[in-house]
């Protein structure tokens, strides 16, 4: 029985963690947190991408220059 105690005790206090300790942000801070977040991985994305395809062409090159074509 004390482990169904401590098991109701916890989701309590979770519930309390959640409700009243925890400063939630408002909708205009989240959508704009939300916005630059989307920005950045696009950015990323694109880089990486970039990347990929230097690299690729690269060894394309380098593989074709060793195979002696």
């Amino acid at each position: 029985m004390a482990k169904q105690n401590r098991i109701s005790d916890f989701f309590r206090d979770v519930r309390i963690e959640l409700f009243q300790k925890v400063t939630w942000p408002s909708r205009k801070v989240l959508l704009e947190v939300t916005g630059v977040v989307l920005i950045f991985v696009v950015i990323w994305a694109i880089f990486v991408g970039v990347v990929d395809f230097v690299f690729a062409k690269g060894l394309e090159a380098f593989l074709n220059f060793a195979k002696g074509g």
